[in-house]
């Protein structure tokens, strides 16, 4: 899945370099060291307060966007390859968990009987934000702008798959300079490839979020892959997940997930036929943190490393 040169670039008379991590991230400790984190009776709220006063009152998020910078390797530093709106508020510290989160939850499929309510707000919430972004983006030097197309610097949002229909509706005055991401928080609406196909074409990039494998597809895995007589590894059959320092299951593989490998083929299936109509089509894989724990050995946590070290150990045939 291709991705554009980043070097500096000349447009006309105006040049464009995307800034080196060391820049972005001093830029960034300024700005946060201006917020403090919200109440806690804000952390507390339900969904339903949730709603009420911190999306329609603005109690504890605002009208901004933190945007997340990410970076790729350029000879031996690390350049600003794109954006991504992390959370819908100016400073990342201020938000309001475990409410959001719990917010989330009852607004999606995450929850076996989600709020109609809850979800048409999740979703306005979504769209705001897109459109907030956006006329930021209109503000800009037309030619910086042609510049960071240029480069391929996008800013992307997350949107759930049943959320995907209205970003398509919704009007953008930058569409090449904005790239959605699918996240996993809903089940896979009727005709979602369909819709792939649209956003790749109206939109500089479409992405899948959260990707990892399920428990069951390592087992299926390695039974293909020469489990004598179709009976798993031992190490696979007696799987524990990695702990954490005081003996707490740490990143334990799921038997189901909606992000799950299978998804993820039948999304760069879906890619794959749209870039025979639309050859400029973007889209990444991106994989969740805890695919990334097996995958490369660390994760967040400060611990990630010595404890997927020592899972490593107690399981040789499923992490090799």
């Amino acid at each position: 899945m291709a991705r554009r040169s980043l070097d500096g670039l000349i447009v006309g008379d105006w040049s464009f370099c995307a800034p080196l991590e060391a820049t972005v991230a001093e830029t960034i400790k300024h700005f946060a060291a201006c917020c403090g984190p919200n109440e806690r009776r804000v952390c507390e709220l339900n969904p339903h307060e949730f709603v009420e006063q911190v999306i329609e009152r603005h109690a504890a998020i605002d009208a901004g966007d933190w945007l997340q910078p990410l970076f790729c390797r350029a000879g031996d530093s690390w350049q600003l390859c794109k954006f991504e709106v992390l959370y819908r508020l100016h400073d990342a510290r201020g938000v309001p968990f475990p409410s959001f989160v719990n917010f989330v939850r009852a607004a999606s499929d995450q929850s076996p009987s989600p709020d109609s309510d809850l979800r048409e707000s999740f979703c306005n919430h979504a769209l705001a934000s897109m459109q907030r972004v956006d006329a930021r983006i209109s503000k800009l030097d037309s030619e910086l702008r042609a510049a960071m197309a240029s480069a391929g610097v996008l800013t992307y949002l997350n949107f759930t798959a049943k959320q995907l229909a209205a970003a398509l509706a919704t009007p953008v005055q930058n569409p090449h300079l904005l790239a959605l991401e699918e996240t996993e928080y809903d089940d896979e609406p009727e005709g979602l490839a369909e819709m792939r196909h649209e956003a790749w074409a109206k939109f500089g990039a479409y992405s899948l979020d959260d990707v990892k494998p399920t428990l069951a597809e390592v087992e299926e895995e390695l039974l293909g892959g020469g489990g004598a007589g179709g009976e798993l590894p031992s190490a696979a059959a007696a799987y524990r997940p990695p702990e954490c320092p005081r003996g707490h299951p740490y990143k334990a593989l799921s038997r189901k997930y909606s992000h799950d490998l299978a998804f993820a083929n039948r999304f760069i299936a879906d890619f794959e036929a749209a870039r025979g109509s639309h050859p400029e089509a973007q889209a990444d894989l991106k994989l969740d943190e805890e695919f990334c724990c097996y995958l490369l050995g660390v994760g967040h946590a400060p611990f990630s490393r010595a404890s997927m070290a020592a899972w490593r150990e107690r399981h040789p045939d499923v992490s090799a």
